[in-house]
């Protein structure tokens, strides 16, 4: 570890990352043979990676190279790891290990990907270079040299390269269904139903909204329907503004209720009575604040629980 740059030190102890090496016996197996004997010879110690990864790598092998078909002073070291289809028990136990992302649709279907797929993948991984650690600190380009923006910066950029290689092997992303409604969760099913009720009750008040604002035009209206009806049918704004009343009477300490849920706190209690255009104002705009709460909350709610049912 202490010929390791800081930067490889902060990504192990981060990432609890393995030698991949020594899973095979070989933490200190040489790979470079200088020609001057006082070098010391290099050995693997930076193939690191996560406890899931090893569990995916079938053969690590060192390959002396005087007995191929050309000679050099390293030696070569084969790696090969699994396709995550690959027909293994180890799989099956490490491989929900690897679709940790929060969000549902940033999950691809790995599951799924076919042998040419994974070629394709493995071909764009391996094209990628990235600048060491010394390089980093000699390029004048970078305002700080901080490892830990290093380490956050090789980060990005491995995550990056990860997801444009499955892009071009067109692995596809999970794609959120339209599940029955009776298959979500009780508490998204209310979500979904307190939207319903929002939505219904700004309509009813939109309604009592419009006949004060144009009274005149609506009992012309309301003449007219009248006009046609048996007396005993025939509806008056009286009539009309009794049944908002019940109704408002009925919502009044719902809303209040779904307020105090959502953490909204009125200067004023909710009136008894809708009688002015200043308080059906105040009221529909409550209401459109709600509305953006709970639509947040749904949506974050919905997503972790599409995530959840990918994993399964």
């Amino acid at each position: 570890m202490e010929n390791l740059p800081k930067s490889m030190e902060l990504i192990i102890q981060k990432f609890d990352l393995v030698h991949i090496g020594g899973q095979f016996g070989h933490n200190t197996t040489p790979t470079f043979y200088s020609s001057d004997i006082n070098k010391r010879l290099s050995t693997i110690d930076y193939f690191f990676g996560s406890k899931n990864l090893c569990n995916k790598v079938t053969e690590f092998n060192v390959f002396d190279t005087n007995f191929n078909y050309y000679s050099s002073d390293h030696r070569l070291v084969l790696i090969s790891i699994d396709h995550p289809s690959a027909n293994l028990s180890k799989n099956a136990n490490y491989y929900s290990l690897s679709r940790d992302l929060p969000i549902h649709d940033q999950q691809y279907k790995l599951k799924n990907m076919d042998a040419d797929q994974w070629n394709i993948f493995q071909i764009e991984i391996n094209k990628n270079a990235y600048v060491s650690f010394e390089n980093y600190l000699t390029d004048t380009f970078f305002n700080t040299h901080s490892p830990q923006h290093f380490v956050n910066e090789r980060m990005k950029k491995i995550q990056k390269d990860i997801e444009d290689a499955l892009k071009l092997a067109n692995v596809q992303k999970y794609k959120r269904g339209a599940p029955k409604r009776n298959e979500l969760p009780l508490h998204i099913r209310r979500q979904f139903n307190q939207l319903y009720q929002l939505a219904s009750l700004k309509r009813y008040l939109k309604d009592k909204l419009s006949i004060f604002k144009d009274k005149n035009n609506f009992l012309k209206i309301n003449d007219t329907l009248n006009q046609n009806q048996p007396s005993q049918e025939q509806v008056d704004l009286k009539d009309i503004m009794e049944a908002f009343n019940k109704h408002w009477k009925c919502k009044r300490k719902w809303l209040s209720k779904i307020l105090r849920l959502n953490n909204m706190t009125l200067v004023n209690p909710l009136p008894l009575f809708l009688d002015t255009e200043s308080e059906l104002d105040k009221i529909i705009s409550s209401i459109n604040q709600l509305e953006t709460l709970i639509n947040k909350q749904l949506t974050s709610d919905r997503s972790k629980w599409d995530t959840e049912q990918i994993k399964k």
